[in-house]
């Protein structure tokens, strides 16, 4: 399985606490992380083709959801694996895009989101 080195990992929460955590982490673990608060800025620097290699986006914010977000990058950046984030133990699969490869529940340990991101690349390139 391919580490993180030079991996580009775009993540989306509108928690800042979360956010940063997750920044610092996959930072340290070798990836390139572009982290936004704002989904409307994620969105257009993934619509204008900034390289990326994963996005992970927190299920519920403000303006779009993360599922909103899967299926914009499903529609003009299909290369692009997701894996959503969520507090909401409730939160109904229903109407899941296609290149969304997991959903976790918060909270989760760090090193299992990292093999889980690793494993959706690794799969997501697998099938191009």
């Amino acid at each position: 399985m391919q580490e993180g080195k030079s991996l580009n990992i775009f993540i989306l929460d509108d928690e800042e606490i979360i956010l940063e955590m997750l920044g610092v982490y996959f930072t340290k673990e070798g990836f390139q992380c572009h982290a936004y608060e704002d989904p409307e800025l994620a969105v257009k620097d993934l619509l204008s083709g900034k390289p990326c290699d994963i996005l992970v986006s927190d299920i519920f914010m403000d303006k779009y959801n993360g599922v909103e977000v899967a299926e914009l990058m499903r529609i003009h950046r299909p290369e692009i694996p997701v894996v959503l984030i969520t507090g909401f133990v409730r939160f109904s699969g229903n109407d899941i895009p296609s290149n969304v490869s997991d959903i976790i529940l918060k909270p989760f340990e760090l090193k299992n989101l990292k093999e889980k991101v690793l494993l959706a690349i690794e799969e997501f390139k697998s099938k191009l």
